[in-house]
């Protein structure tokens, strides 16, 4: 018996060795970061590299690495950004208590970082008899002018610039006011210790890693809630092992999310590798994560500061997989001449032989490869521990897609009569929906099966059997000669 109203899914995928019968949105990155302005503490959808620079200011590869990369490249591949800044826990908040003809005023800059203390308040009394004139200037640059009375100067508060705004009394501070001549109040002792190190980069590690260990530990319930927080992908940037590992203790917690680990850590990009064949890194079962190995130099697309980047096959994945969902579909592997084209790329390392590619296959780590026209991806393996369809990352993330939307269909069915008539309309929607995924070849056989309970009668049960279309790795060519 269920224990509230609610949809539960569950999936078994078949061993590929006892199959004998024929069976076959912008997509959303998750991404914690640091920066020195923006909203913290909060997700915000992000769709452009444009939005992003407004909300969080402009990017800075020493101290964010790979990450602001891979951010960039996702929103300018058409992809969504779930954008969650992070600032230490000892960061300050920019404040001001100033004293404007006798009178105290208290101010305080709407988010913690350096970036606000260079804000300036600037006020004279208005030619509008019972208001003021409130001058919101950054770095000398006018940002935002307000018209306030005693009674909206309060609401300043609400704005994007100030969590305190608060005035002890207004009616003398407007006497005491020049109509032409400002008074000039200027916030400071705004700090992010994110951004007071030279360690920066490994910092952020330590905040991103900080940030999913809360929701391991279920002190964040948000993030745990599939419902409240879709997403498709998280990528790793050359993280610290630690962090590493705590993504694929995270990726227990939301299966449905695919997570993209490589096999180095980047720190003022000097590669460190995590051995392939020994470490227990790569010992991973999880079906939900896909690991990629080598790392890459690319011209460094945001400072003139590095010429160079190094880079994990991740900042690719971060334009291929929106992009060729957009174009594709989720359903088509990120793999090939086709679809896994890298761009730009300068070099790559180490280039495998034809064993090590072997021992990659074998481990499950994905691997880059080079011929005469480029760079490419050359497999789409999740680290699943058994060898099924859910071996391969684009149907890894079709099942994913699929459980998510069947969910959100039976939700159109709570509460509705357990009755025939119910049964048959639920049946006939899961049916339209499940032949879209036979019409665009994801799948090559489905089969739905809706029905009452035999023995609650506030419980379906729905059964889904599928089969996905497999892809080409091998090409066997026989030239006969005569």
């Amino acid at each position: 018996m269920i224990s509230y109203p609610r949809i539960t899914v569950s999936r078994y995928a078949t061993p590929r060795t006892e199959v004998d019968v024929v069976e076959s949105n912008a997509t959303t990155l998750l991404a914690p970061f640091i920066s020195e302005k923006g909203p913290n503490g909060v997700i915000q959808k992000i769709y452009s590299e444009g939005q992003f620079i407004s909300e969080y200011g402009d990017p800075d590869y020493t101290k964010q690495g790979q990450t602001i990369l891979n951010i960039y490249n996702w929103l300018n591949a058409g992809g969504t950004v779930l954008a969650y800044r992070l600032v230490d826990e000892d960061a300050k908040t920019a404040t001001v208590s100033a004293s404007i003809a006798n009178v105290a005023v208290t101010i305080t800059a709407k988010y913690p970082g350096t970036y606000y203390n260079k804000y300036t308040v600037e006020l004279t009394q208005s030619k509008q008899t019972g208001y003021i004139n409130v001058v919101v200037k950054y770095d000398s640059y006018l940002v935002k002018t307000y018209v306030v009375s005693a009674d909206t100067i309060s609401s300043l508060k609400d704005t994007a610039y100030f969590s305190t705004f608060t005035v002890e009394d207004f009616a003398t501070l407007r006497a005491g006011l020049s109509l032409t001549v400002a008074e000039v109040i200027t916030l400071s002792t705004g700090t992010d210790l994110a951004f007071d190190s030279a360690e920066d980069v490994t910092l952020q590690d330590g905040l991103i890693d900080n940030y999913y260990q809360a929701v391991i530990a279920n002190e964040d319930d948000y993030l745990r809630n599939n419902l409240l927080l879709p997403v498709d992908v998280i990528l790793d940037a050359g993280y610290s092992e630690t962090l590493k590992e705590t993504l694929q203790d995270f990726s227990l917690i939301r299966p449905d999310i695919t997570i993209f680990l490589d096999n180095y850590t980047i720190v003022g990009d000097v590669p460190t590798v995590i051995d392939v064949v020994d470490s227990s890194f790569v010992s991973l079962t999880q079906e939900n994560i896909a690991l990629y190995g080598q790392y890459c130099t690319v011209d460094n697309p945001i400072t003139t500061a590095t010429t160079s980047a190094t880079v994990t096959p991740t900042y690719f994945l971060a334009s291929l997989i929106p992009s060729n969902d957009k174009i594709y579909g989720i359903q088509w592997p990120t793999a090939g001449l086709t679809r896994g084209i890298l761009s730009k790329v300068k070099s790559v390392y180490p280039a495998l032989s034809p064993s090590q590619k072997e021992i990659y296959y074998d481990k499950r780590v994905n691997y880059v490869e080079k011929d005469s026209r480029g760079y490419f991806f050359m497999s789409q393996l999740t680290s699943s521990e058994e060898s099924t369809a859910l071996s391969y990352v684009n149907n890894i993330r079709v099942i994913n897609r699929i459980e998510r939307d069947i969910e959100l269909l039976g939700r159109r069915f709570l509460f509705e009569f357990n009755d025939a008539t119910t049964l048959k309309e639920m049946k006939s929607q899961l049916d339209i929906y499940i032949t879209e995924w036979i019409q665009n070849r994801t799948l090559n056989y489905a089969e739905v099966t809706v029905s009452a309970d035999d023995l609650y009668d506030n419980i379906v049960n729905v059964g889904l059997e599928i089969k996905f279309t497999g892809t080409i790795e091998v090409i066997s060519i026989d030239i006969v000669i005569e």
